[in-house]
């Protein structure tokens, strides 16, 4: 793996460890919950702060998710560094596509339109830039 891929893989997981902190850690801040709330399809006539504590259980449980998939990232890359290239690129690889869904289903349940961008591109740009990588190996055999 090259080292633009690698720089947006670590990326993509910088991105999971912040939402992380964010959700699990931090959610009941209101510079962090407010943002969030505003983007959300809800139809509640309930306060931020009253969908923010309606929510908190959920965002600590999706903060620990993105944790998880951050460190599964982090494994892959590892893994590789340790000469195990196929099951480090394979974690790499599930942990980019896995972030592009993601952003691809946020977008279609939220108005998070950044956080979209962010997301689906860093994981995107990852992929396409391994993809690259493996075809300049499979070209130099």
């Amino acid at each position: 793996m090259g080292g633009a891929a690698r720089l947006f893989v670590y990326l993509v997981i910088v991105f999971h460890v912040l939402a992380f902190v964010a959700e699990a850690l931090l959610w009941m801040n209101p510079a962090i919950y407010a943002p969030a709330v505003s983007k959300l399809n809800s139809g509640l006539q309930a306060s931020a702060l009253d969908q923010a504590a309606i929510l908190q259980t959920l965002f600590i449980n999706q903060g620990f998710y993105n944790l998880f998939l951050a460190l599964g990232g982090l494994t892959g890359l590892v893994l590789i560094r340790r000469g195990s290239h196929t099951a480090g690129e394979a974690l790499v690889c599930y942990c980019c596509a896995f972030a592009v869904c993601a952003g691809i289903v946020l977008l279609l349940t939220t108005k998070a339109y950044a956080g979209f961008a962010l997301q689906t591109g860093l994981g995107a740009t990852a992929l396409a830039l391994m993809y690259r990588d493996h075809l300049r190996r499979q070209s130099a055999q």
